[in-house]
């Protein structure tokens, strides 16, 4: 039985420390000056964990029950409280996650929740420091067209020529970021009903990442302060 107390024990000071270590250190990201104190503690306890193993070690050599019974019991408790908080917090993460991640429009919708709307998102430029919303309208032509929304409704037309399509149940963007480009989206809608736009790049590691969502969608297309553009040619049919 102290054979196994020990064991038990030791292993789970492995356990700590290995995760303590993998926390602080992966996945990488860049760190601000106020992780500093984050990090050092949690060697710190790593320290403090292997200096506990190697008592825990001692005394199991020399077979001193009633201290190996009280590291027992130290060493364990945490788990015991920790792990089941753990489960469930990953579990509640996972679900918050798949909700936030939203559900695929299905392919047959797809052209028609697109076509004659506009997708609304925010951006941000950091040269000048300015925020502003772009409006991107679907027009049944086949254009996507750019525009600008100041604060307070101005809108003016950004000179950005790009088409869209669905093909295989992803949206194709030609001209996105650069001109000729192509890209492919699956979108996915969220229970507030932003549309999120996943890259559909199969067999990379980009495949299914977020690459923007929306902070609202309009129908129709948006009109120019002080102008009209000309309606956008109807689909055939």
């Amino acid at each position: 039985m102290m054979l196994f107390m020990v064991l038990a024990s030791l292993i789970l000071i492995a356990v700590y420390s290995i995760s303590l270590v993998l926390l602080v250190n992966w996945p990488k990201r860049s760190r601000s000056p106020d992780d500093a104190m984050g990090i050092g503690l949690a060697y710190f306890f790593v320290v403090v964990l292997l200096f506990v193993g190697l008592i825990l070690a001692v005394v199991g050599w020399f077979q001193i029950h009633w201290l190996i019974e009280a590291l027992f019991v130290m060493v364990v408790f945490p788990g015991a409280v920790l792990v089941p908080n753990l489960i469930w917090l990953g579990m509640k993460t996972l679900a918050k996650k798949r909700q936030d991640r939203g559900t695929l429009i299905p392919v047959e919708e797809l052209a028609a929740r697109l076509v004659n709307h506009t997708h609304v998102f925010s951006r941000f430029e950091e040269t000048p420091v300015r925020s502003w919303t772009e409006l991107r309208y679907f027009a049944p032509d086949g254009r996507l067209v750019s525009y600008e929304e100041e604060q307070g409704g101005k809108v003016r037309r950004l000179d950005v020529e790009m088409a869209w399509s669905v093909e295989g149940g992803c949206l194709v963007i030609v001209g996105d970021i650069h001109p000729g480009n192509r890209n492919q989206y699956r979108l996915r809608e969220t229970p507030t009903k932003q549309i999120g736009y996943h890259a559909h790049v199969p067999r990379s590691r980009l495949n299914g990442m977020l690459s923007r969502r929306t902070i609202g969608v309009r129908k129709g297309r948006p009109v120019e302060a002080g102008s009209e553009l000309p309606a956008p040619a109807e689909m055939p049919g």
